[in-house]
């Protein structure tokens, strides 16, 4: 047996260890309090460390005609309106954000010019987020509307001098395009009102500074300065969007495949290949155009443009190559033999243009026509029906 005092002291080691791990010391006091605080200070230095940052860069107005109010409120005075592209001075910006309309952002507290103010987030932005919050804005803007096309190339214009982003200034170059597509049966109205006839040439009407009739004139020059061309068609003038009115306003914006599509239509647009059911320019320069959209679009083939010119120029201008129109058939009505002028454009476009796609098919055409004594039979015109079907 265990004697007494071996036995006590077992008993008096094991209420001590007990106690001393799971007891507190008297002295130590669990401070919720502080640790929510802690929390919180280090919230507010991440707002402070998030303002100060914001205030060390410079800042852009998004938007043109943003005002510049006197309260972080849409109800409060209006200071001042300011300009796409106006550089501010960020002072601090509102604890929350605020819904206004389908946007919602902070109020930013600016400095302009002595004038001190509050801007709403969406018409504002930061140097390092002017590449995001452009591309957003465009969006938004071209979703009004009632929009002109004047004030649609000013905006896009002032986005330009803001930012290199190639692709923002492409993006609104084709909302541009939309807009003039959208409104060019108002400004053929426009034309029609002036009661023009056939006495104006398509070379005078596209160059208003030389008309002396004042009403046309100031008409013409309207629908010039909103990037229209004139063309005529059966005896009636329409218009069509002019490429030279984004070439000669946004050139150095714009991407390099942009800008080369941009060329070939403007090609297209002062010259053009198809009229009143007949080829009007020379089966050589119908074939350059071939090789120039062949080209291009082996150059740039995922873009929406290229898939664009493979529509709608480089297929029925390779179909007319080879059958013709109704007013120029590519041979002749009584003997079904090949014109010679188109004999002789095959024969170059297989010596000039052998690295393009489109040289195999007129080598085989050639070659087939070759075996055929170059007449027209009713085999070769069902295959070329079933090659190229327009």
């Amino acid at each position: 047996m265990l004697k007494k005092p071996l036995i006590l002291l077992i008993m008096f080691l094991f209420i001590f260890i007990f106690t001393g791990c799971t007891s507190k010391p008297d002295n130590i006091v669990v401070d919720n309090t502080s640790t929510s605080n802690q929390i919180k200070n280090e919230k507010v230095n991440e707002q402070e460390k998030e303002v100060t940052s914001e205030i060390s860069e410079t800042w852009y107005i998004l938007g043109n005609n943003t005002r510049l109010r006197e309260k972080e409120t849409i109800d409060s005075e209006i200071l001042d309106t300011l300009s796409i592209g106006t550089k501010v001075e960020i002072i601090s910006k509102s604890p929350n954000q605020e819904a206004i309309g389908s946007y919602q952002d902070y109020w930013y507290k600016v400095s302009i010019n002595d004038k001190i103010g509050w801007c709403f987030g969406e018409f504002i932005s930061s140097e390092h987020m002017l590449k995001e919050k452009l591309q957003e804005r465009l969006t938004h803007y071209f979703s009004v509307d009632k929009l002109t096309i004047s004030e649609s190339l000013q905006t896009v214009t002032a986005y330009m001098n803001m930012s290199n982003d190639t692709t923002l200034i492409d993006r609104g170059a084709k909302e541009i395009f939309k807009l003039q597509e959208k409104q060019l049966g108002d400004y053929e109205r426009l034309l029609y009102q002036t009661g023009i006839s056939w006495d104006y040439s398509v070379g005078k009407l596209n160059q208003p500074e030389k008309i002396e009739d004042q009403k046309i004139k100031e008409v013409i020059t309207k629908i010039k300065n909103n990037g229209y061309s004139i063309y005529m068609e059966e005896g009636d003038f329409y218009l069509e969007p002019d490429p030279q009115f984004i070439l000669s306003n946004l050139i150095q914006g714009l991407s390099n495949p942009y800008i080369a599509f941009l060329e070939l239509e403007l090609m297209e647009v002062e010259d053009h290949a198809l009229s009143d059911g007949a080829i009007i320019i020379p089966w050589d320069e119908l074939a350059d155009r071939i090789a120039n959209w062949d080209y291009y679009i082996n150059k740039y083939p995922d873009s929406e443009e290229s898939q664009f010119a493979r529509k709608n120029y480089y297929k029925p201008y390779l179909h007319f190559y080879f059958v013709g129109l109704d007013n120029t058939p590519t041979y002749q009505y009584e003997t079904n033999i090949l014109d010679n002028q188109v004999k002789n454009s095959y024969e170059r476009f297989m010596e000039q243009y052998p690295d393009t796609e489109a040289y195999k098919k007129v080598k085989d055409v050639y070659e087939r026509l070759e075996k055929n004594e170059f007449i027209y039979n009713d085999e070769l015109k069902q295959y070329l029906d079933a090659l190229y079907p327009w």
